[in-house]
């Protein structure tokens, strides 16, 4: 875990990679029965031209 952020209507965690995000989002998901939300958004190109993605994994409790 990077940071992690309160907000209004829940809380936001920064996880370093995106492994680690898809375990931890299938592992809320499983004990609460809901569904995951999958989105990335483009953040750029790197050097050798592959493009850069941030993922977000949203469970709602």
């Amino acid at each position: 875990i990077v940071s992690e952020k309160k907000q209004r209507n829940g809380f936001d965690v920064l996880i370093g990679s995106k492994r680690a995000a898809k375990l931890l989002a299938v592992h809320l998901a499983k004990d609460s029965e809901h569904d995951i939300k999958r989105s990335f958004s483009l953040e750029g190109v790197d050097k050798a031209g592959k493009t850069k993605k941030r993922f977000t994994f949203c469970v709602r409790l």
